[in-house]
């Protein structure tokens, strides 16, 4: 207790905060399911008008010239890594809608492009800047027939998407789960700069028996399998 980390919020701004309590917990499960240690921090008040979203991530404290600022930010563009908060406009996420819809039509068995060319799509994209500046998507579209316990996802597919020089998938996430009711293996909830010129993500992560939070490192080209994984909490059987 008393160590300081920075916490590495919205819009570039890093925060010194005070590990203040440690707190852990146990599974109650009998089968040698690991425990788990985690730490309570304070955030000053100044700093809570950048702390907008859910999980964020934390590095080891380091004084910079002006902490508030992270080293990625370009002033001129006024462009900082992370998510955006404005919704993508409608006419991009219909042309990315139907990449996803081509891209199922490649690779899913004819029984399957049968299941599901009567059914139309539920679709979400987020849009986010990495550290060097550039616009990126993260695009979900799933397949489903039936209503609340009784819905099941026939099919669905997560993809990276790249606007220039036009909207172009980078790479695909596939479904891995064979649960009715889980649709995708993968949701991006921040952005974070690494630093140098790295951009990290933090996604949440579902399994048949298990789901996790991570902080990976992104990288064009590649789905999460090949991504580097920095840090993981997660439960699973």
């Amino acid at each position: 207790m008393g160590d300081k980390y920075d916490l590495i919020l919205d819009e570039g701004h890093v925060a010194t905060v005070t590990l203040t309590k440690l707190v852990g917990a146990e599974t109650d499960e009998d089968v040698g399911n690991d425990s788990y240690i985690g730490a309570m921090a304070t955030v000053q008040n100044h700093d809570l008008i950048f702390l907008s979203n859910t999980i964020y991530a934390v590095r080891r404290h380091k004084q910079l010239p002006n902490a508030s600022v992270a080293s990625s930010f370009d002033p001129a563009k006024n462009v900082y890594p992370g998510l955006e908060k404005v919704p993508v406009r409608f006419d991009i996420q219909t042309k990315i809608v139907n990449l996803l819809i081509q891209q199922v039509g490649k690779t899913a068995s004819g029984t399957m492009r049968g299941a599901i060319q009567h059914l139309s799509p539920t679709f979400e994209v987020q849009s986010f800047h990495l550290a060097n500046g550039k616009l990126r998507y993260y695009a979900q579209a799933s397949w489903n027939m039936g209503t609340g316990t009784h819905m099941k996802t026939v099919c669905a597919i997560a993809a990276w998407v790249s606007r220039s020089p036009e909207l172009h998938i980078l790479s695909t996430e596939p479904r891995n789960s064979s649960y009715d009711g889980v649709g995708f293996t993968a949701s991006l909830v921040n952005v974070v700069d690494l630093g140098e010129g790295r951009t990290g993500f933090v996604v949440t992560r579902a399994g048949e028996d298990s789901v996790s939070t991570d902080l990976v490192e992104y990288r064009d080209g590649v789905d999460l399998s090949q991504m580097q994984v920095l840090q993981s909490i997660g439960t699973g059987e």
